[in-house]
């Protein structure tokens, strides 16, 4: 009897050991290990910036419409287009209009410094059929010049073939004048002496004179062919300068007309490029204010509202006055979105930005909370590594963390809360 009482009082006193090792070790671990003290709070996302409303300035009717509620865009993006028929097509008559004067203005100066014609590459892909014409053009006018000029050519070398040919005869002549002076000047002493008749003195003197009209004819003749050369040449000098002075007439209006539309073409393609209405942010579409092709947009309606999309996200919560005064601008928060599982896609880091001023009512609540907004960074990623869509609206839970408390200190805290509480009454 004695040993087993003594064994039952080893054993209890084993288990009390046991006990009081396991509570001494629970305090120890309860005093030494922290935990974040987190404030909570339900929110949204909210847009970072102001929700962008887009507008037509000169309104229309509505051709087509690309975009569809919920829709992500980029900016840039076309959302609608209105009818711009009438002014797209006034643009681009006006825009071919431009490439055929700029076609015409380079074939026009190849023309007047008489150069082979060689066209810009942007005159050649945006015109070709007008480069192709203007080829063609300056072509047949080189031809027809070229054709005038070799006539008149030609008639000049006829004139020096002539020119030629009375040089010769003059020489003659000249010739025929010295042998009859030679024969003159022998004869007349031998008739003066009467060896010789008179009459062979007389039909020398007749050839001579016959000989000096002669010269003097072939003079007359080719000062009149050198003239004629001379007119010759000042009329292919005329019809080059007719050619170039034509070409300097079109080339002066050509490059008029292209001026006057070179002030227009902006305005106009502003006005096409305006009937294309285009996202000015990257985002969500929010609302279209129109759904119907063929209905008409007037100046200055809303047309699409865009919820800009940014790298950071905002979320907007609302945290209880009793947790109010610990919260400041700066605080680390965990920023869980409801539409993804944590435990699958994790929560994002972001810091407190804003605290509001005072307490407000909330839809759907029976007190007033306080509204604080919070900045995250990063992304969410699905199995892909691709970031998930997070667009505003979606709610949010915002985990603010504060400073670390023992768990001790969480254990004791309604023991705290009793005995400041006690006696008061």
């Amino acid at each position: 009897m004695g040993d087993r009482g003594l064994g039952r009082s080893l054993s209890g006193s084993v288990l009390l050991g046991v006990i009081l090792l396991f509570l001494v070790t629970a305090l120890v671990w309860a005093h030494v290990t922290e935990i974040d003290e987190v404030t909570r709070g339900q929110g949204k996302v909210v847009p970072s910036r102001s929700l962008q409303v887009v507008q037509s300035l000169e309104g229309g009717v509505v051709q087509e419409i690309r975009v569809a509620r919920g829709e992500r865009v980029e900016a840039g993006d076309v959302l609608l287009v209105l009818g711009g028929g009438v002014l797209e097509g006034g643009y681009e008559e006006s825009l071919q209009r431009y490439h055929t004067l700029q076609a015409r203005m380079q074939r026009l100066r190849a023309e007047i410094v008489d150069t082979p014609l060689e066209f810009t590459p942007q005159v050649v892909s945006q015109a070709a059929d007008v480069v192709a014409s203007e080829t063609r053009l300056f072509a047949g006018r080189r031809a027809e010049l070229d054709a005038e000029l070799r006539v008149l050519t030609g008639q000049r070398r006829q004139r020096e073939q002539e020119y030629a040919e009375q040089q010769v005869a003059l020489r003659t002549v000249r010739s025929g004048i010295l042998l009859a002076q030679v024969e003159r000047d022998l004869i007349q002493p031998l008739v003066e002496r009467g060896l010789e008749p008179e009459l062979s003195l007389l039909q020398i003197r007749r050839t001579l004179n016959e000989l000096r009209g002669e010269r003097e004819r072939i003079g007359a003749a080719l000062e009149r062919l050198e003239a004629s050369i001379e007119e010759v040449d000042d009329r292919k000098q005329a019809l080059r300068q007719a050619f170039r002075t034509q070409a300097l007439a079109d080339l002066s209006l050509a490059t008029g007309e292209a001026s006057e539309l070179e002030k227009v073409l902006p305005a106009k393609a502003d006005q096409v490029e305006r009937t294309r209405i285009r996202s000015p942010v990257a985002g969500v579409v929010n609302q279209l204010h129109v759904s119907t092709l063929g209905g008409v947009a007037r100046p200055g309606d809303p047309l699409v509202d865009v919820v800009p999309a940014d790298d950071a996200l905002l979320v907007e919560a609302h945290i209880h006055p009793r947790d109010i005064g610990f919260l400041y601008p700066g605080q680390p928060v965990r920023v869980q979105i409801t539409a993804y599982d944590f435990a699958r896609y994790g929560a994002l880091d972001g810091e407190l930005v804003t605290i509001g001023a005072d307490a407000v009512e909330v839809q759907g609540m029976d007190e007033l909370l306080y509204p604080v907004r919070v900045r995250t960074e990063g992304h969410l990623y699905d199995a892909d590594e691709r970031p998930l869509d997070i667009i505003p609206g979606m709610v949010a839970e915002v985990h603010i963390l504060g400073g670390q408390r023992s768990v001790l200190a969480y254990l004791l805290e309604p023991v705290v809360k009793v005995r400041d509480r006690a006696f008061r009454d």
